[in-house]
């Protein structure tokens, strides 16, 4: 656990999540606890005492340490505040639910993420695409067209994802964006046209924007389609790709723009748009990106030696009638700068995809092996890859090799030779149209690290990456700003230290908090309040209930001073079904905080009622789990307010 860790904004704190014995249904919403009236009469329940040692059998023992390694396993935290980012200017976007001129439209659409290394571990940098947009009768809808694409700083904690600052994109001082009006740039694309025809010299067109009535929104050359963020520990400043050009940017932590990496050729397209320094550096065949496929996912190595970025899916190369990328192609090309100099070219090598997928977001572990988020843009595949660049591994930099253009759709080129899904160690011979040396290649090799899909993850754009340690994995997902997408904005934490049995969780109980159990007039309604003994940062939680007990969906947790939240099936478990294990997860909270347990029409004796509850404030891996068992107090705890 970390030594200090910045006190948690007083949002309403939202429920985490234990993933384990039952499925993960159910959790895309969470309905309010409007039953529970806050004018309820409580009595303090007379009580025996519970042992502050570890569970008394062996059983219950290994029953509590599942529970708590699986709520460890897979952590999730929801956006649950709406953030208003301004009202939509028409109702033609193809949306379900519909949108509706004057629609107050939310924050959302996370399509990358970032922890810096000083930051605590349920800190994180997250960043927009270009804003809400979809299609409509007229093309590429743009429902708020002044939003600026942003940095968004968050923090996980009891579930929620709390949204701590918003950081626009901009220009230099001095500077206005032609959209905005404002120095904060907008997401509109920069050179608009049809995808059958070219830029002059080079490169497909961006997609056409539409606003109001239909009308063709002016180009914006400093418009950015955001799609993922990097951050460098030697300068303090983030890099971020973007799907337009496809190109490049630095930003300051202030989000004003530094410069601009474009592909070669493009560098005079920018001449009347002073603002931001471009540099044509990356292989000019990347301007042949597909639109809405560029540059997606890029990374700094923890030692700030290099800059990783690969392009979402194969490009339209050869050119063809410019209308798609070659059928088939399982080809991504992948580039890597040295930061100490970004003068020189960059090396480019070979990602072969497994299937008809996307890749959306990159990580560095170190120097050589990068994580690589492949995906489908449905629910059924969402994998993360360990990829190698190292020397042992030999990849082939094929950058000036087969960066030429294929401009007939007989032309052989990289995309059309690479049409199957990977296989280790397996090379390519290429030979281009019009090229007299044979390119041998060998791709990156992979391997899987992690399958999202077998461990919960339910959203269908994974598009943000993360590790803000070297055994945690945080994923979270692009909802579109919630158009065209019913997904919720989510963030999700995989803990990477193995099995419930490698983990010694009781080793080194957690300092005794105090456990207080009152009741209604009744009887009926119960509730069990946890005092933490200790500060926990994405701690969990377990709660036993007597023989005969159970929780159900529908009662609740409160953590801190905020509302009571549902409990949803998947915290529930028992050996027989049900919910005599209560786990909750994500917890963030200091010491003599508590997190209260309400359970409703429980029909028990006050008398033998003796609940145990057992702590896990900072992670299996450091061996200080699950101190068990606290006090079970006959008294109401000094200023309490067990009576509202």
């Amino acid at each position: 656990m970390l030594k200090k860790w910045k006190k948690m904004k007083s949002k309403k704190p939202i429920l985490g999540l234990a993933v384990g014995v039952v499925a993960l249904s159910g959790l895309l919403a969470t309905p309010s606890f409007a039953e529970t009236p806050k004018s309820t009469s409580y009595k303090i329940i007379k009580s025996t005492k519970v042992s502050n040692a570890v569970p008394s059998t062996d059983k219950e023992a290994e029953m509590v340490k599942l529970y708590e390694q699986n709520a460890w396993n897979a952590r999730m935290f929801q956006l649950y505040d709406k953030i208003p980012i301004g009202k939509s200017v028409d109702d033609e976007i193809k949306s379900v639910p519909p949108i509706h001129t004057g629609d107050e439209l939310y924050l959302g659409g996370f399509s990358g993420l970032v922890h810096l290394p000083k930051d605590p571990e349920n800190v994180f940098y997250a960043i927009t695409d270009r804003g809400p947009n979809g299609d409509s009768k007229f093309g590429k809808f743009f429902s708020v067209p002044t939003f600026s694409p942003q940095i968004v700083k968050i923090e996980l904690g009891n579930g929620a994802v709390h949204v701590l600052k918003q950081i626009p994109l901009k220009l230099p001082q001095g500077y206005t964006d032609p959209i905005t009006k404002s120095r904060n740039i907008s997401g509109i694309s920069n050179f608009p046209g049809d995808n059958t025809s070219k830029l002059a010299g080079f490169g497909t067109m961006d997609e056409i924007s539409y606003g109001a009535a239909g009308q063709v929104l002016p180009a914006d050359p400093y418009g950015l389609d955001t799609e993922a963020i990097s951050y460098n520990p030697n300068d303090d400043t983030f890099w971020v790709s973007e799907e337009y050009r496809p190109s490049l940017v630095q930003v300051k932590r202030d989000g004003t723009i530094i410069q601009r990496l474009v592909p070669k050729g493009e560098k005079d397209l920018f001449a009347s748009s002073p603002a931001v320094p471009v540099h044509d550096t990356l292989p000019a065949v990347f301007a042949m990106r597909n639109p809405n496929k560029g540059l997606e996912g890029t990374t700094v190595t923890p030692s700030g030696r290099y800059l990783y970025t690969a392009l979402q899916g194969p490009i339209i190369n050869p050119y063809g009638d410019g209308s798609a990328p070659p059928k088939g192609s399982t080809a991504i090309r992948v580039l890597r700068y040295d930061l100490k100099h970004m003068d020189k070219d960059p090396k480019e090598f070979l990602y072969v995809l497994d299937g008809k997928h996307l890749i959306s977001d990159i990580a560095a572990l170190d120097d050589d092996h990068v994580l690589f988020d492949e995906r489908d843009s449905d629910y059924s595949y969402k994998s993360i890859f360990k990829v190698d660049f190292s020397t042992a591994a030999n990849p082939t930099n094929i950058f000036g090799l087969l960066d030429g253009e294929g401009l007939d759709k007989t032309d052989v080129t990289l995309e059309n030779t690479v049409m199957a899904p990977y296989a280790p160690d397996k090379t390519y011979t290429v030979t281009p149209t019009g090229g007299s040396t044979t390119v041998t290649v060998k791709p990156l090799q992979k391997t899987l690290f992690v399958d999202a899909k077998e461990r919960g993850y339910n959203n269908s754009k994974l598009e943000g990456i993360a590790m803000p340690n070297d055994h945690t994995l945080a994923l979270t997902n692009d909802n579109d700003f919630g158009v065209q997408d019913p997904d919720p904005e989510q963030v999700w934490l995989y803990n990477l230290t193995g099995t419930a049995q490698e983990h010694k969780l009781f080793s080194k109980p957690s300092k005794a908090g105090k456990v207080y159990v009152t009741s209604s007039e009744n009887n009926q309604d119960i509730t069990i309040t946890d005092v933490l003994g200790e500060n926990s940062l994405l701690g969990t939680m377990t709660f036993l209930l007597p023989e005969g007990v159970k929780a159900a969906p529908g009662d609740a947790v409160i953590y801190g001073n905020g509302d009571p939240i549902p409990l949803t099936a998947s915290q529930l478990s028992d050996t027989a079904g049900g919910g005599q294990f209560i786990t909750v997860d994500g917890v963030c909270l200091h010491k003599g905080e508590s997190v209260k347990l309400l359970l409703k029409g429980k029909s028990v004796s006050p008398q033998t009622f003796s609940p145990k509850v057992y702590v896990d404030s900072d992670g299996p891996e450091n061996e200080n789990g699950l101190s068990a068992g606290f006090t079970v107090h006959s008294h109401q705890p000094k200023g309490s307010k067990m009576n509202d």
